[in-house]
């Protein structure tokens, strides 16, 4: 093992530009030619998910309180000293 590396590291070292326009054209051809990860990815992951999962049950009953106009507070719980 200790040979390969050692000739891998004598490759890079000599070769060391033309791994560096190697990376460069691929990240151009990649950027230009693959899509673009907003048209890849969706928002949330639902878009995998069966539409009888408990989680996409737990969203349909979550979506009319999603667009309430009411205000929200967040509790923190106190701590009660010992007696």
């Amino acid at each position: 093992m200790r040979r390969f590396y050692s000739r891998l590291g004598k490759f890079d070292v000599r070769f060391r530009y033309l791994i560096v326009v190697a990376w460069v054209v691929i990240t151009v051809v990649c950027v230009s030619t693959l899509p673009g990860l907003g048209s890849v990815a969706k928002d949330t992951e639902s878009g995998f998910l069966p539409a009888n999962s408990p989680s996409m049950h737990a969203a349909q009953l979550l979506n009319p309180f999603e667009s309430s106009t009411l205000a929200t507070a967040t509790l923190w719980p106190r701590a009660v000293a010992a007696r």
